[in-house]
């Protein structure tokens, strides 16, 4: 609905709130129910991040196919496989050059199905804590959640709206910086894969 006509951020919200808040409740793990409020409310922003980092050719479909090859890697999960190869098959299409996109519904979708299949991984490892909990899905966030918070902060700092939109993004200063759409996305995806890989190594050494 939304890539058909703009929704109000507001209702936006309520919807990534309420289906994260159905994913939580259904993690079967024995996890407190701070750690399941911390998840919820993780879910619900990746929701959005994704969408939010959605803007430069192949960018959001790169880092979710390399968040999927290191989270088959390290959880063994082969619900990653289709998920990977829904994702390389519509990159083909979407850069270099853009012959489709993925709208709002693709990317938020997206987002969810990460986050979602994250959350039941790291509640599935017994971690003993809510603050490991919140530190390591923070950094399993990588590059979407770096970039929402910053703009986050940004935008309230300016006195505007934080659903607000504008060219502050990380790939957009790349791309004012000088590099070409290819060079940022390898840059971005680099360093999400970093993140991705040291919450998973953090997260091994938490709940070992």
């Amino acid at each position: 609905i939304d890539d058909m006509r703009s929704l109000p951020p507001l209702l936006r919200l309520i919807v990534h709130l309420t289906s994260a808040c159905i994913v939580v409740y259904a993690i079967p793990a024995p996890i407190t129910l701070l750690e399941r409020a911390i998840l919820v409310f993780w879910v619900t922003g990746m929701t959005s991040a994704f969408n939010l980092i959605d803007g430069l050719n192949g960018l959001l479909l790169s880092i979710f196919a390399a968040s999927a090859i290191l989270a088959l890697i390290w959880t063994d999960q082969w619900t990653w496989v289709p998920l990977l190869g829904m994702t390389l098959g519509a990159l083909w299409w979407n850069f270099p050059e853009a012959r489709t996109f993925l709208g709002d519904g693709g990317s938020t979708l997206l987002g969810f199905l990460y986050a979602s299949l994250i959350s039941n991984y790291v509640a599935s490892r017994g971690v003993s804590s809510a603050l490991a909990v919140l530190v390591v899905i923070a950094i399993l966030g990588g590059i979407p959640l770096i970039d929402t918070l910053t703009s986050i902060v940004r935008r309230l700092a300016e006195h505007r709206s934080p659903f607000s939109p504008d060219r502050g993004h990380i790939h957009h200063r790349l791309i004012d910086s000088g590099l070409s759409c290819g060079a940022a996305v390898a840059t971005l995806v680099s360093l999400h894969v970093l993140c991705i890989a040291c919450g998973f190594v953090l997260l091994d050494h938490i709940a070992g």
